[in-house]
Parts: structure tokens; sequence; C-alpha cells
């Protein structure tokens, strides 16, 4: 939980530090695949949605650091299943442009980082405690 509100932190203050307009600001209104939620969607953008936080992708980052704590603490299969949702969320998320290519892999590598970072800290943290070896 640590390593989870934390990163959520550090996403919203990159957001706040570098603004960028993301992708589904430089698009036309037609969705590229239409369906029943593409109307919706456009009037959530259009209404309720600020240009900006594309860089990096904090939906990915997150996406990747829970994996990685499934991968760790949850049953393999389970891990497997989240695994294709991850990969499922990284690829629409580029698809239905809503992030570009290099917000994707900048959530992932700062979704990896973020975890090492955390993880570590809260190691330190906890070691100093009475009690803790």
């Amino acid at each position: 939980m640590f390593t989870l509100c934390n990163s959520f932190y550090v996403y919203y203050l990159i957001y706040l530090a570098l603004p960028v307009v993301g992708a589904t600001s430089l698009v036309p209104a037609e969705s590229p695949a239409g369906g029943p939620f593409a109307h919706l969607m456009r009037v959530i953008y259009d209404n309720f949605e600020p240009p900006g936080a594309s860089f990096p992708s904090s939906h990915v980052g997150i996406a990747v650091l829970v994996l990685i704590f499934a991968f760790r603490h949850v049953s393999w299969r389970v891990s497997l299943i989240y695994a294709v949702v991850c990969v499922s969320l990284t690829l629409s998320t580029v698809y239905c442009r809503y992030h570009y290519a290099i917000d994707v892999i900048a959530g992932l590598v700062s979704g990896v980082a973020l975890t090492i970072c955390w993880r570590h800290l809260f190691r330190v943290a906890s070691s100093d405690l009475p009690g803790n070896p």
C-alpha cells in the first residue's frame, strides 16, 4: 500500500510539473473504433477532462506496479490473468489515442523504477523501527 499510494503522489506531481497535452486533444471527434461509448467519452472529454496528464502514463505505471506485486504475492494463475489485463490496457491506451507510445514506455519504466525505489525506501525506514532487525 505504501508503494501504491506514494506512486500515485509522484504521478500527480509529475502531472503538475509537466502538464503535457495528450493525444486525445489532437484527434477528430471520431473514435478509432466507434461503438456505443464513443459519444459518451467525447462528452466527458469535452466537458470534464482538462488537456494534459499524458506523460508518463500513470495508468500503465500503476498497472505495472500492481503486476509486479501480483507476481510476488499472488498465485501465478491470477498473476497471468492480470498480466493479460495489463498488456491489454497498455496496448489500448495507444490504440484508442489516449497516449502516445512514448507515454506508455515511460509509464512502464517509471512503474518498475518506482516499485524498486519505494520498496527499498520502505525496507530502510522499517529497519529503523524498534524490534526490527
